[in-house]
């Protein structure tokens, strides 16, 4: 009865093990594996268990934001709709973009959106509130 008793004390650890760290994930081969860092995509699942994956950096043009078992990362999205360049896509990253100086953001259903321009005032108008460049 005490065998029993002690190697079920050691599944309850490994589960809670398992479920208390973020970084491991279940792999189709039955092992629990760390994930791939930020920057990086999962080329091959561990191949014992809560060991870590096989991974590769992110290939130019793409990105992985979080750790991950993807087994690709994201292509990096250039600017749109009048945006301008802000910071560059890493491998950690997307390209940020905002509106230039004298333009708003108005997202639209059925399409990404458009930069467009503040409007100005009339004669005799005060600005209420700046417009933001996002």
């Amino acid at each position: 009865m005490a065998i029993v008793h002690h190697i079920h004390c050691i599944f309850i650890l490994h589960t809670k093990f398992f479920q208390g760290n973020s970084n491991l994930y279940q792999a189709d081969n039955g092992f629990s594996c760390q994930l791939c860092k930020k920057g990086e995509y999962l080329q091959k699942a561990c191949e014992i268990n809560q060991g870590p994956s096989t991974c590769k950096f992110c290939p130019r043009n793409t990105f992985m934001d979080k750790d991950n078992n993807y087994t690709y990362c994201i292509d990096c999205r250039p600017c749109h709709g009048g945006q301008e360049l802000i910071t560059e896509c890493t491998r950690v990253s997307n390209d940020i973009c905002q509106c230039p100086v004298g333009k708003y953001w108005v997202q639209a259903l059925g399409h990404d959106g458009q930069c467009y321009n503040h409007s100005v005032c009339k004669d005799g108008e005060v600005v209420v509130a700046e417009g933001k460049y996002l």
